[in-house]
């Protein structure tokens, strides 16, 4: 017999090994798009954090009530306020008390929530402190580059 074509056996082994094939890749795939918008957000912080400087710069040291005001200020500081990576419907949140700041996202769990802004410290403490190393952020009142609680 002449035959020119496969049998379900060949067929199944190569739908097996494609198979095998996308569970090995999509794994390592989803990994690195958390790490681009670690990146992302590390540099929007970075960003956000200058233009706020650079307001304070000309407004004798007082930051910004709001990350909208830096879009607003003259000269303008930024022409838009970036939206949080890992919250793409909400920008990065933003606490303020008089000479204090914090800049941050949600991070990769995308369920931070905080407890208290401390206006005496700056500090902004988490909710669950586990997520703090998660949690990415930027300002006068942030140690390291994590939140802190400070008796709040």
């Amino acid at each position: 017999m002449n035959k020119k074509a496969f049998t379900i056996l060949e067929i199944l082994v190569v739908i097996s090994v494609i198979a095998i094939l996308i569970a090995i890749a999509v794994p390592r795939f989803k990994g690195m798009q958390d790490a681009a918008r670690e990146i992302q957000v590390k540099s929007d912080l970075r960003t956000l954090q200058a233009a706020v400087e650079s307001y304070m710069v000309f407004t004798n040291g007082t930051p910004p009530n709001t990350l909208d005001d830096l879009v607003a200020a003259n000269p303008k500081i930024v022409s838009s306020i970036p939206h949080d990576q890992f919250n793409p419907d909400q920008e990065y949140t933003y606490f303020v008390s008089g000479k204090y700041y914090v800049i941050f996202s949600v991070g990769p769990g995308r369920n931070l929530s905080t407890d208290c802004f401390n206006p005496d410290s700056g500090w902004v403490c988490p909710t669950n402190p586990e997520q703090a190393p998660t949690v990415f952020s930027t300002g006068l009142g942030v140690t390291n580059g994590k939140f802190t609680c400070d008796s709040c």
